[in-house]
């Protein structure tokens, strides 16, 4: 598994721009083993990487279900789900990323705690380099070098955005403050 997470992970040339294009520096490469900065991992890749992984150990995965509910059970080293159509999906351990203040959330804390609003909001895409490169601007923006993703990061006063690109998926991620008249946690 470690052969095809490393296989699934960027290692880019990575450059910093000011909000209007403005380099600030690199680029310069990130690579495997650099203990002092994060690896970026493409999620489409790897939720593959993960079902893939699953499914060669003879582990079933279930989609299209509704969890409403969770347990654990110590005594038995068991743990489910429940789903709105009443279904028990019980398992030895149960995989519930659905964040902070939700159902799962109250099976790990024993409370279920509200969320609350950082101020800032995340949009992100991913789709096929190939697709993205159709476009003649992103692709010689984001042109591909030496075997070598890419990643661009811009900075603004409270945002930033972040360009990922590999041979096979271009991702975009744009973080910014979000007016609090918009926010809405109900």
């Amino acid at each position: 598994m470690m052969e095809k997470y490393l296989d699934i992970t960027y290692q880019p040339s990575m450059s910093i721009f000011r909000h209007d294009g403005q380099l600030i520096g690199g680029p310069f490469s990130i690579k495997e083993g650099a203990d002092d900065l994060p690896t970026p991992v493409s999620r489409p890749k790897l939720i593959c990487a993960l079902y893939e992984y699953a499914t060669s150990l003879g582990i079933s995965v279930t989609f299209g279900k509704r969890a409403i509910d969770y347990y654990e059970t110590l005594e038995t080293n068991r743990a489910g789900a429940i789903t709105d159509q009443g279904e028990r999906f019980e398992a030895d351990l149960v995989i519930a990323a659905d964040g902070v203040g939700s159902l799962s959330w109250k099976a790990v804390s024993k409370e279920l705690t509200e969320p609350k609003s950082s101020g800032f909001s995340v949009y992100r895409v991913a789709y096929s380099t190939k697709r993205a490169f159709e476009n003649p601007l992103v692709k010689k923006t984001f042109a591909l070098h030496d075997e070598e993703d890419i990643c661009h990061l811009y900075l603004g006063k409270n945002t930033h955005g972040i360009v990922l690109v590999s041979p096979e998926i271009t991702t975009w991620m744009l973080t910014h403050k979000v007016n609090p008249a918009f926010i809405s946690l109900q």
